[in-house]
């Protein structure tokens, strides 16, 4: 039966037996043959090949210079290359600079259209999207506007506020959005959306029939409302915010908008 006290003892009287380094390499080579248990308790807990798994695991934990080195060589090859350009191609940009010009009074009409870079052609690039506010359209008073809103349908967007230059402007009126992407060209679409906006507005401006008796609809903005979930949505009450909704400027008291206007008349 193995005892491993007693094979440590002979080992270490043969070391005493030899006292040069010459004459040890071959009891240096006894010494180390057993490096991992081979007992029956460690086969026990680590599996028929318990060996094998502990030598793999003890060559696994060596250092390997062999991958991380060269991903770290690698990034930084790409941050060089990206500072020469910075530095040598960048300033080339420069005979393209063009100075903002702000759109005249009369170009009132937004163009929009995609383009995706990474595949060419791709399908919904031909998509063109046009839009202009009520406000900005040739009609003549406020029944053709009224008109023109129920006759653009769910092509029609709510009032929208904003800020230019500083300054609050009130959008009440909303605009009107006309796309397309049923034909090849993207030109097509645009021309499609010019005409179809050409039409509305005769339409608006004709006096021989008028929808004043008819109550605009509303729906549409109010499900994009609640789609968003930004505020506004399901918030009839203060009952809404005290629900963790976020409130909305519908939901101030009027007295506090009539108090605030005093004050600012006052000032």
């Amino acid at each position: 039966m193995y005892n491993h006290s007693q094979y440590i003892s002979t080992l270490t009287a043969l070391y005493r037996n030899f006292p040069t380094s010459s004459s040890r390499p071959f009891i240096t080579m006894i010494k180390n043959l057993r490096c991992f248990g081979t007992s029956c308790r460690t086969q026990a807990v680590l599996g028929p090949k318990g060996a094998q798994n502990q030598v793999y695991r003890w060559e696994s934990s060596k250092p390997d210079d062999s991958a991380t080195p060269k991903l770290e060589i690698e990034s930084k090859r790409r941050w060089l290359a990206y500072m020469r350009m910075e530095e040598f191609e960048l300033p080339k940009l420069e005979k393209y600079k063009k100075e903002f010009v702000p759109p005249a009074d009369d170009q009132v009409v937004k163009v929009r259209t995609l383009e995706y870079l990474n595949q060419k052609p791709h399908p919904a690039s031909v998509k063109s999207v046009i839009s202009v506010k009520i406000k900005d359209l040739p009609l003549t008073d406020g029944s053709c506007k009224h008109k023109a809103k129920l006759l653009a349908g769910p092509r029609w967007s709510g009032p929208q506020s904003s800020i230019l230059n500083g300054k609050l402007i009130e959008d009440i009126d909303g605009e009107v959005k006309i796309s397309s992407e049923n034909f090849p060209h993207r030109a097509q679409n645009v021309r499609w959306c010019s005409d179809k906006l050409q039409l509305l507005i005769k339409e608006s401006n004709d006096k021989s029939y008028n929808f004043d008796d008819i109550p605009l609809d509303t729906r549409h903005v109010i499900r994009r409302i609640r789609k968003s979930r930004r505020g506004g949505h399901k918030m009839e009450n203060l009952a809404g915010a005290q629900q963790g909704r976020r409130p909305t400027k519908y939901d101030m008291p009027e007295e506090w908008i009539e108090e605030a206007k005093l004050a600012l008349s006052q000032k």
